[in-house]
């Protein structure tokens, strides 16, 4: 948000009074369709599996094995999927590396129940259902108050991949509508030719959301210490693991933020954490 809050404010310094967005383009428009491969396992068409896997492997530069998992991975039990994933040296979703949630808080709040009563799949395996993965993603987001926000500082967002009318629109279309011969967004690939220009369409690389988090973050690290301070002092620590937070801080790398744990440590769980704190400190009576 820190990163989207500074385009909005140099979008709003220049005067410029609407912003588009497509924030709900990859549930959408530009869905991959990639789900289709483990559809056509539970459809019982091999024969078409065995096409679409070949071709999107040739596109993609994707293996084999990695073809299987995403396959195969959403009818494992949740439990096999882990340990498979730990085992070929893959990520590893134990709540605590992501979450900086204080263990006895944790207990007490019986999240292995709250999770069972959401259906949500804390083993992260990749989704069966392309349509049912969409919606879930789609329930989990709601950028209203974020766009109040925009227009409280003059700037009108605008996200025209969030039109309902599209959105029931390309969730009623077929994932075999989405992955064609290895082509994946094969929907947006056929819309948008000539529209759009070929090295937009066209592109391999896929960008990196505040890739310079870990460079700021790092400039601020004795405010960081600070704020940790004025959390222990605050009675946060029954809601947060403020011991683990502090150990990241003081074991700050040098080098590896690419890396999934160095990103599940420093990104998610502590600057969330650190989030989650100052929100607690903010509408606390006496919080200074």
């Amino acid at each position: 948000m820190v990163w989207a809050q500074a385009i909005q404010q140099d979008a709003a310094h220049r005067g410029i009074k609407v912003l588009l967005t497509g924030q709900m383009g990859n549930m959408t428009i530009s869905y991959t369709g990639d789900r289709l491969l483990p559809r056509l396992l539970a459809q019982g068409q091999p024969r078409t599996w065995w096409r679409e896997g070949r071709a999107l492997k040739r596109a993609t530069g994707m293996r084999w094995h990695g073809l299987l998992a995403q396959s195969l991975a959403p009818y494992l039990p949740p439990w096999l999927w882990q340990r498979l994933e730990r085992l070929r040296g893959g990520r590893d979703w134990a709540i605590t590396d992501y979450t900086a949630i204080a263990p006895a808080f944790l207990r007490r709040m019986d999240h292995q129940a709250r999770v069972h009563a959401t259906g949500w799949d804390l083993s992260y395996r990749p989704w069966a259902d392309g349509r049912r993965m969409r919606i879930a993603v789609l329930d989990r987001l709601d950028n209203g108050d974020y766009g109040v926000a925009a227009n409280a500082a003059g700037l009108e967002m605008r996200d025209p991949t969030a039109d309902r009318r599209l959105i029931e629109l390309c969730l009623s279309i077929p994932d075999t509508q989405y992955l064609r011969n290895g082509q994946t967004r094969w929907l947006l690939h056929r819309r948008m030719s000539g529209l759009l220009p070929p090295e937009i369409l066209h592109a391999k690389t896929k960008g990196y959301q505040a890739a310079y988090w870990y460079e700021a973050l790092g400039e601020e690290l004795p405010r960081v210490g600070a704020d940790l301070a004025r959390l222990r002092l605050s009675g946060v620590g029954q809601y947060l693991d403020l011991d683990s937070l502090s150990a990241s801080l003081a074991g700050w790398p040098d080098s590896g933020w690419h890396e999934h744990q160095v990103v599940q440590r420093y990104r998610l769980k502590l600057l969330r954490g650190l989030s989650v704190g100052q929100f607690v400190r903010l509408v606390q009576a006496d919080n200074g």
